[in-house]
């Protein structure tokens, strides 16, 4: 499972050239569109602003529909490492800022002859998670729609186009007329990763609630497909995740989070 997962931990990784404040761009941008632009931030759900600095979470995960799906066939409850599997305590810490981390705790080792089968579970799980919080932390923070100083902002007919350079490098977003986020583009000479946002209105601003990616390394080669879906729940003042869907070609996990706590500008958890 782990080697059909590292290409979304790369997809995921490559929308924060985009936030890279080393990224140069050919020309300066346009001062109206930069204005026009300054106003994106605002509309999006960010509660980085209103002091939320990170959070804690239970996550509970079916592990026996994994094992079914991995080996195609029936397993049993009586099945001597779904049994092991399921004493495993799973949560999440997340800063906001770079990946996140899953912590796994077991009770006691796997069994005998599953070590290596149930480590490579663990380290696809958290590469799912750290993949997760490589592109879902940039659009919670804002730093996804908020232009850096050397990127270009261009009116297009089909409404606002940013891009900036590093070397051969390119990162390119598109938003509408209404400074709605539709794309962002990565381009380099090793990779190429095209990802689709999808965006829900709420009370506080547009909530990120999926993305696609399409996934190339190097960029002649066939695509890999990933898809996020994210459901949110109130946790004190904020929204917070409570389910993650992750479908990576045709292999599909849902996790869910609970008894989640966080940690403001204020208390700490």
């Amino acid at each position: 499972m782990s080697r059909s997962l590292r290409p979304l931990r790369l997809a995921s990784a490559v929308a924060s050239l985009l936030c890279a404040a080393a990224l140069q761009a050919q020309t300066r941008p346009s001062p109206s569109a930069e204005v026009e632009f300054s106003k994106a931030r605002s509309l999006y759900y960010t509660p980085v602003d209103a002091g939320l600095r990170g959070f804690h979470c239970e996550v509970t995960f079916d592990w026996k529909a994994l094992l079914q799906k991995a080996s195609n066939q029936p397993v049993a409850d009586t099945d001597e490492r779904l049994a092991y599997l399921r004493t495993i305590q799973l949560s999440v810490d997340d800063t906001l800022r770079g990946t996140g981390e899953l912590h796994w705790q077991a009770p006691s080792p796997a069994p005998e002859g599953a070590e290596d089968s149930v480590g490579k579970i663990r380290d696809g799980i958290q590469g799912l998670w750290a993949g997760f919080f490589q592109s879902w932390n940039g659009f919670i923070t804002g730093d996804m729609m908020t232009e850096d100083a050397k990127a270009t902002v261009e009116h297009t007919p089909a409404g606002f186009h940013l891009s900036a350079r590093n070397g051969p490098g390119l990162a390119e977003e598109q938003y509408d007329n209404k400074l709605l986020l539709q794309t962002v583009h990565v381009t380099t000479p090793n990779l190429d990763s095209l990802q689709t946002p999808t965006f829900s209105p709420s009370a506080r601003g547009l909530l990120i609630t999926g993305l696609k990616t399409t996934y190339r390394q190097p960029p002649s080669s066939p695509p890999t497909d990933v898809a996020m879906q994210i459901s949110y729940a109130p946790v004190g003042a904020f929204e917070l995740p409570s389910e993650l869907q992750i479908t990576v070609g045709p292999a599909g996990f849902d996790f869910r989070l609970a008894n989640c706590t966080v940690d403001t500008q204020i208390t700490q958890h």
